[in-house]
C-alpha cells in the first residue's frame, strides 16, 4: 500500500527546487540587464493579431480541452484497485494545494505593479503567468502521481497503461501550445512567465515533500493541518493585497465555492483512508 518515494526522485526534487531558487534572482539581473526584452509583450493583444496557430483551437478552448484531458488521465489512474482511498485523497489534496497556489499567485500581483500584457485590462496587476504556474506544476506533479499509481498497482493491464499515457500525450501537446500562446499571443512578458515557472516548481517541490515521501514525517492529519494553515493565509493576503475597486476579483465566488467543496470531498477522502489504514486486510 505504501507509495514510497525512491532516492532518484529525491535527486530530481532537489534540483527542481534549485532551478525554481535560482530562476528569480538570474531574472531579476537579466531585467537589470535588458529591462526592456525581459518586460516586452511580444505583440500587443489590443491592437494586433496573433498568426495563425497551427492547432485550429481559441486560447481558451485549448486551455479547457488541455484541463479535461489532465482530469480525465488522473481519475483513471485513481480508480485503480490497490490503494485507492490513498489516492483520491492525494488527488483531491493536490488539487487544493493548487487552488492555494493560485491565489498566492494573485495577491503577489498586486505589489508587484506590473499592467504589462494586461490588454485592454489597463488596471489589472499581470505581473505573474498564471499558466506558466498552472502547466509546469500540474506537469510535474501529474507525471509524479502517475508514477506512484503504477508503481502501486504493477499489474494494471496494459490497456489502462496505454489509455493514461496517451491522455497525458495529449496534455503535453495541450501544454505546450498554451505556454507557446501564452507568450507569442502577448498574455505576457518573459519576466511574468519566469515568476510564474518559479512558482509552479516551487509549489509543486514543496507538495511532493508533503504528500508523497512517507518519510517526510507528516501524518494525513498533519497534512491536512499544513494544507489548511496555507489555504487560510493564501486566502488572507489575497483579500488584504487584491485591489478589488480597481481591477475587480482575481478569485470568483464560483473558484471560492469550487475550493470549499473540494475541502469537503478531502475531508470524505480522509474518512476513506483511516479506516483503510486501521483495516489494511480489507484494503487488500
Amino acid at each position: 500500500m505504501s507509495l514510497s518515494h525512491p532516492r532518484s526522485y529525491n535527486t530530481t526534487r532537489n534540483f527542481l527546487a534549485l532551478a525554481a531558487v535560482t530562476l528569480l534572482p538570474l531574472t531579476i539581473f537579466l531585467e537589470r540587464a535588458s529591462p526592456a526584452r525581459l518586460n516586452a509583450c511580444y505583440i500587443r493583444r489590443e491592437l494586433q493579431s496573433p498568426p495563425p496557430p497551427l492547432i485550429p483551437l481559441r486560447d481558451s478552448v485549448l486551455h479547457n480541452y488541455s484541463v479535461y484531458i489532465m482530469w480525465t488521465a488522473m481519475f483513471l489512474l485513481a480508480l485503480l484497485p490497490h490503494a485507492r482511498p490513498k489516492a483520491l485523497f492525494s488527488l483531491t489534496y493536490a488539487s487544493l494545494w493548487f487552488h492555494a497556489t493560485y491565489i498566492y499567485l494573485a495577491a503577489f500581483k498586486a505589489p508587484l505593479q506590473d499592467f504589462n500584457c494586461a490588454g485592454r485590462h489597463k488596471s489589472y496587476p499581470n505581473g505573474i503567468s498564471g499558466h506558466y504556474c498552472y502547466f509546469i506544476f500540474v506537469a510535474f506533479t501529474a507525471a509524479r502521481y502517475a508514477r506512484s499509481r503504477l508503481k502501486s498497482n504493477p499489474n494494471a493491464s496494459p490497456g489502462i497503461k496505454a489509455a493514461a499515457a496517451a491522455l497525458m500525450s495529449l496534455f503535453g501537446v495541450g501544454g505546450v501550445a498554451t505556454l507557446y500562446r501564452t507568450f507569442f499571443h502577448g498574455y505576457h512578458s518573459a519576466r511574468q512567465i519566469s515568476y510564474g515557472a518559479s512558482l509552479g516548481i516551487f509549489a509543486h517541490c514543496v507538495l511532493d515533500y508533503i504528500l508523497f515521501q512517507e518519510d517526510s514525517g507528516f501524518t494525513t492529519y498533519l497534512r491536512l493541518l499544513f494544507l489548511l494553515a496555507n489555504s487560510t493565509t493564501s486566502l488572507t493576503l489575497y483579500f488584504r493585497l487584491w485591489p478589488h475597486e480597481a481591477a475587480g476579483p482575481a478569485i470568483s465566488f464560483g473558484n471560492l465555492v469550487f475550493h470549499a467543496s473540494l475541502w469537503v470531498i478531502l475531508l470524505v477522502c480522509t474518512y476513506y483512508l483511516r479506516a483503510a489504514e486501521e483495516n489494511p486486510a480489507k484494503e487488500a
